[in-house]
């Protein structure tokens, strides 16, 4: 009474063969099991959970993998798995249906086989996936944090100083780098000093020592007026203050109007100050070592006359270093040159600002944007 099981083509039937000799022929009934086989063979070559359940959801079958689930579920042969599996083979959708079983997460796909009265589940171990969408959504959310830090130390709008003209502006990178600078201003209003930096790390990391060195170089600028000793008192705070394997980069240009000089102490910053005279451009090279590796180091200062109509560029290696697709820097293109050459003499200084910035963005356009951008203009009325 053996059905007898053939494969033709891409299909398996069962045929039944009944002899009628009284009529003397033999009829040939077949059954296509093609499904049946693939259900009965496939699961326990399956390395993933194979199910098989009634249609009212007592547990058939379950391959080695899915013993995991039949334990955590506390079921066994003909007890019935939780509703929403089976409330899941009724729906119409293609989307898998996601719980958890003990300490992992399953994708069940739940396929309702009507024809043999029976459900089929079909899980995946997506346990590591979930693990890595939970910590990239961290991430996102530590970037926006640090992103919101960052942008804290920001001053919102430049100073109103006699004798200069003043913008600044920081664009952050996708990782969100150190980059910030601010404007120290005394009581007597006759100095302004301006301090662009740029800590190393990125994240949230490098925003909470930006934070930290912005708020070490306000307290030092309280009680001091000499840029080389308030940026000795930075570093020591920073050397006890910051991990060793960070630094900060920083530049500290005190500007006096009523002495029409620029006294300017540089920290490890590579991307020089430029002076814009005449139609030349001229880098200021005040040289030094970085913040918060060597406590108790002098720091030495450089002081430049200045003249009516000089235009000052403080900024970070974000606007010397990034690179065309042919490799090219910045710095080395002869763009900046260009584009101080198209200006009108009477520019406001925000645009300015945002002019030589949208350029640096479009010279790399095709790359992506490794390093925060930050640039403080001053000119001098």
């Amino acid at each position: 009474s053996l059905p007898l099981e053939l494969e033709v083509g891409n299909k398996t039937y069962a045929f039944h063969v009944v002899t009628v000799p009284e009529f003397d022929f033999i009829n040939i009934y077949g059954t296509d099991v093609t499904a049946m086989k693939a259900i009965t063979k496939f699961p326990d070559q399956n390395p993933n959970p194979v199910l098989k359940i009634t249609m009212d959801g007592k547990l058939l079958y379950t391959n080695n993998a899915g013993q995991y689930i039949k334990e955590e579920w506390e079921i066994d042969i003909g007890d019935n798995v939780p509703s929403s599996v089976v409330d899941q083979s009724k729906l119409d959708s293609s989307l898998p249906l996601e719980l958890e079983v003990g300490n992992k997460t399953y994708a069940f796909h739940v396929v309702a086989v009507p024809e043999f009265d029976f459900i089929n589940i079909y899980g995946t171990d997506v346990t590591a996936n979930r693990i890595l969408e939970d910590k990239n959504e961290e991430m996102e959310q530590e970037l926006q944090d640090a992103t919101q830090m960052q942008m804290s130390l920001l001053p919102k709008s430049a100073p109103e100083i006699g004798g200069f003209q003043i913008a600044g502006s920081s664009v952050a990178t996708k990782e969100v780098g150190g980059d910030f600078f601010d404007y120290l201003i005394p009581e007597d209003d006759q100095q302004i000093s301006i301090a662009v930096g740029d800590v190393s790390g990125k994240g949230l990391r490098g925003a909470m020592n930006a934070v930290m060195s912005s708020g070490i170089l306000r307290l030092a600028s309280k009680n001091e007026s000499n840029v080389s000793a308030v940026m000795s008192e930075v570093n020591t705070s920073l050397c006890y203050n910051m991990e060793q394997d960070m630094n900060v980069t920083m530049v500290l240009a005190q500007f006096d109007h009523s002495k029409k000089q620029l006294t300017l102490t540089n920290a490890g910053q590579h991307a020089y100050p430029l002076l814009i005279r005449n139609d030349s451009i001229e880098p200021i090279k005040a040289k030094g070592l970085a913040l918060g590796m060597i406590p108790a180091i002098p720091y030495k200062s450089t002081t430049v006359g200045l003249e009516s109509g000089d235009l000052l560029l403080l900024m970070t290696d974000g606007i010397t270093e990034p690179r065309n697709a042919e490799g090219v820097m910045y710095e080395e293109s002869g763009r900046l040159a260009e584009v101080l050459s198209n200006m009108p003499a009477e520019m406001p200084m925000d645009e300015l600002v945002d002019t030589i910035i949208n350029d640096v963005e479009d010279y790399t356009a095709v790359e992506e944007q490794d390093d925060d951008i930050t640039l403080v203009a001053v000119r001098v009325s």
